[in-house]
């Protein structure tokens, strides 16, 4: 299902994306998660944060708690403003957050998997 669906794929030994068919009969993994199938596990307020992304790649008004989510998938990190990242929105608990949220690699392949690629 998740191979015909395009959230998943699995590669031949050369590194090519091998067809649906083709990857269920060699049987189990590994697999690779597609930009679709990193969506695809996302909750609305997830989903909104990732494709508020500005051109930069930093997530507008998004609440702190759907942004740790998505550090926590990988899917966002946390940035200074030279653009160094950091492990954490750097929250101390009096002064709120420091560091603003960023796509990652993975982050942006799920923001494209939004719009039908050409």
């Amino acid at each position: 299902m998740y191979l015909n669906e395009g959230l998943v794929y699995r590669n031949d030994r050369d590194g090519y994306r091998l067809p649906p068919a083709t990857a269920t009969a060699q049987g189990v993994g590994p697999y690779v998660i597609t930009g679709a199938g990193r969506r695809a596990i996302l909750n609305d307020s997830q989903l909104a944060a990732v494709d508020s992304a500005d051109e930069a790649r930093g997530l507008r008004n998004v609440s702190w708690p759907t942004a740790a989510s998505l550090a926590r998938l990988g899917l966002v990190e946390y940035r200074d403003a030279n653009g160094v990242p950091q492990p954490t929105d750097g929250d101390d608990g009096h002064s709120g957050p420091k560091y603003r949220p960023f796509l990652t690699p993975a982050g942006v392949d799920a923001a494209r998997a939004a719009n039908p690629q050409s």
